[in-house]
This record gives C-alpha cells, structure tokens and sequence, in this order.
C-alpha cells in the first residue's frame, strides 16, 4: 500500500470535518488536527519520494529548512535554569539528546511496554528507538488527534523489527484497556502534552499503576510554577489564562502521600522559554 493509498484508505478529509464538528475547546492550543494532517502529508510525500529510512525521515519531519540555519533564529532560553542564547539547531538537539538520556536511564532489561501519553505524530518515540531504547520492547502511543495517530502509523511501516502501535486516547477520559497486563515494568512519559488538559483525573494516574509490577513515569511539562517552593507568579499567569494545567503536581504529591508512588527527581526550569519553561518530574509505583 503507497502512502497516498493508506491516507484514502482511513478518510482522512473525512475525519478532519468530523473532529472540527465534534470538536469542544480554545482552538489556540487544543486543536491539533489540522497540524498534524500537514505532517502526514509531508511524510507521505517524502516517502513517495524514495526516502525509505525511518532516521532519515524523523530528521526531516523534525528540522524545517529555516531551523537548519545555524546562524539565524538566535534568542534566549533556559538550560537547567541558566538563560543561554542559542539557535533553533542546538536547542533541538540538546533538548531531544536530554529526553532520549532521561529515558534510556528510566528503563530497565525487563521493560516490556514504552508508553507515551499525548504522543502526537510519535516522533519521539520513533528517536527513542534509535538510539539506546529497549530493542524488545512494544511502544504505544497515546493520542488524541486522530492525524497524528496516522502519522504514528504511516512512519511505523518503515520500521518492521518496531513493535509500536497508536491509540485513541483522551486525558480527561483515560482507557488504558489496551495496554497488557501482568508486564514486569513499563515506562510511561509525556512531553508537554499533560499541559493542555487544565485539571486532570485521579484515573489518569491510577490506572497505569495496575498495568505492571513496575512503572515508571516521565514528564518533561511545564508546571514548576506549581511546585510550592518554585512559585512563579509570571508563569502561573500565563498557564491560568491560557487553561493549561493547574493540578498535575498536586495529583503526584497526593499519591506519594498515599504511599503509591515516590517522586524520584524534580529538576525545574530543565529548558525551554523564559516566560514559559518545562520541568522534569521523575517518579516510581511502590510495591
């Protein structure tokens, strides 16, 4: 099947008419679909074209002409709570090179599932596997856009020895029906995705926690401002206007408090805008 067969074959014009009908919420942040439709597009087209790597085209989904321009596009951000000017090219890969080493350092030799939830298009699941990630291990991506659920899919068939799969997924609403149980550990991890559902259900949490014997959580999100210690009223502002996420710290220190889980590591400010800044929150299921 060509790529412009598998986009007729799942109807993609018509699922975006019928995600724009059904679809409730600011459309300035919530609304992916339409972005992640152009990125299936793209990937079609570059497949057409020949590029039958799946490294190649992860790099060229992921680095636009313009941001290839090492001498353009400079401006100030944060890297591990130090301002730093840098360009488009070496702030992509050093923030890409941090996730994949958190990861990596995350997982175990009995791993069995690497799961993303708000994975959009799973390009980072797809660098995930090519570098040091679990060879053995099944990567789920959890998504709610449904284009981005096939950009997931449409870059898998380049990979045949990846066991990855897309899933329908709604954080205020989780079924993690089919994640499989009974797993020895699993590594779950969002980047900046639990940011766009402003309170969050205790389900989103408990119920991974029954999925496996281990599980381990990873969170590059930009909630620091919610830690106590690290209140930042600029930033509270922001993420209050914009109906970004007011609980996720709140939910993790209450299942510490539980005694459910233990919050590993917080390393706020780890990199990104000024006004807006992503930490890092690491944490383990206790027995």
């Amino acid at each position: 099947m060509t790529p412009v067969e598998f986009i007729a074959r799942h109807d993609v014009r018509g699922a975006l008419a019928r995600a724009a009908a059904a679809y409730e919420g600011p459309v300035d942040h919530h609304w992916y679909e339409p972005v992640w439709d152009r990125q299936l597009q793209e990937i079609a087209t570059l497949i057409e074209s020949g590029e039958t790597e799946l490294l190649r085209v992860v790099d060229r989904i992921r680095a636009s002409p313009e941001k290839r321009n090492v001498f353009t596009d400079v401006d100030e951000r944060l890297w591990f709570g130090e301002r730093l000017r840098m360009n488009r090219v070496l702030r992509s890969h050093l923030r890409h090179a941090l996730i994949n080493a958190v990861l990596y350092d995350a997982c175990r030799d009995e791993t069995e599932s690497v799961v993303e939830l708000g994975a959009g298009n799973g390009i980072n699941l797809f660098e995930f596997w090519l570098t040091a990630s679990p060879r053995r291990a099944r990567y789920l991506a959890f998504e709610i856009a449904s284009t981005g659920r096939l950009c997931t899919e449409l870059m898998a068939t380049l990979e045949p020895s990846m066991h990855v799969s897309a899933h329908a997924f709604d954080y205020r609403t989780p079924d993690y029906a089919l994640i499989p149980n009974g797993q020895q550990h699993m590594l779950v991890f969002t980047t900046s995705s639990i940011e766009q559902v402003a309170e969050l259900p205790r389900a989103v949490i408990d119920d991974l926690l029954g999925k496996a014997d281990a599980v381990s959580g990873v969170h590059f999100e930009p909630v620091g401002w919610q830690l106590p210690e690290q209140d930042n009223p600029a930033h509270r502002r922001l993420c209050t206007n914009r109906g970004y996420n007011q609980n996720f710290w709140s939910l993790l220190t209450e299942f510490q408090q539980a005694g459910r889980i233990a919050i590993d590591r917080t390393v706020v400010n780890i990199y990104g805008r000024i006004n807006h800044p992503t930490t890092l929150i690491e944490w383990h299921k206790l027995p």
